[in-house]
């Protein structure tokens, strides 16, 4: 696979940019697990970890994103590594089916 990057973004030879939204997904995930002792912490308020989210996790992923044509596929990659950052800070598991309302 041809790997070329404009403006310190990874793209395609097709000028895709799937492999940069993969890249940006596998370091918000990164930075998820390095948070864990935040998210399952009974002392820090949901409002703090709503507030670190936001700052932190959420940054990682839209840097450059102003240009990006995403598919689908990869919005609902999104859609779901922020579902599990929102269920880590809540203290759910998967097995309790909730549900992202967008």
């Amino acid at each position: 696979m041809y790997r070329m990057y404009l403006f310190g973004i990874k793209t395609d030879q097709s000028g895709g940019n799937t492999i940069e939204i993969k890249h940006r997904i596998s370091q918000r995930r990164k930075a998820i697990n390095a948070l864990n002792s935040i998210w399952g912490h009974e002392n820090i308020t949901k409002n703090i970890k709503l507030y670190i989210y936001q700052t932190i996790i959420q940054r990682i992923l839209v840097y450059g994103a102003e240009v990006w044509q995403i598919p689908t596929r990869e919005i609902n990659k999104i859609l779901s590594t922020e579902m599990e950052v929102l269920r880590r800070s809540a203290r759910k598991s998967r097995m309790e089916r909730i549900k992202n309302d967008i």
